[in-house]
């Protein structure tokens, strides 16, 4: 489990250290092959860990918790808007004040609850606190190589996802 939290920590910093690798006129260019720039990426990750840290919570308030299905955009969120005015540094800048926090309230959970199994609504097995740290790990890496493949590749090697 150390290992994960680990990784989940470092996410934010490498995502700015690609971040920083990629030209400014790149952060908001939008490609034939892509649905999202790299600006829409950002906003994402941040839509998503409100939806992580609630996770987090299902699993310390619930013996057995159940995990609804999250569909980006599905959503009236106000806070879709804000993000929208926010730039790339202001939004990396909260993704890992965010991270942080999620590390912190991970690392404050009881040993009971990293042992809970979860009923996921799109899963057809169970969701152990494990698997779910590790979906976040997953999904930050995921939109991490998205982010540097829109930012460093020939537009025409970018493919559609």
């Amino acid at each position: 489990m150390e290992e994960i939290l680990k990784n989940l920590c470092s996410s934010p910093d490498m995502l700015a250290l690609l971040i920083d690798e990629i030209p400014a006129g790149r952060l908001y260019r939008r490609y034939k092959n892509a649905d999202w720039c790299i600006h829409d990426h950002l906003k994402h990750l941040l839509e998503t860990q409100d939806i992580f840290t609630q996770r987090i919570e299902l699993f310390r308030d619930n013996e057995s918790p159940e995990i609804p299905a999250f569909f980006p955009g599905a959503s009236d969120n106000k806070e879709d808007e804000t993000q929208e005015a926010k730039d790339v540094p202001a939004l990396l800048d909260e993704f890992k004040t965010i991270r942080t926090k999620q590390i912190e309230l991970i690392r404050n959970l009881s040993g009971e609850v990293s042992q809970r199994q979860a009923v996921h609504s799109e899963h057809s097995v169970p969701l152990s606190f494990k698997r779910l740290l590790l979906h976040f790990l997953s999904h930050d890496y995921y939109h991490i190589y998205r982010i540097e493949e829109l930012g460093t590749f020939k537009e025409e090697n970018i493919k559609a996802w």
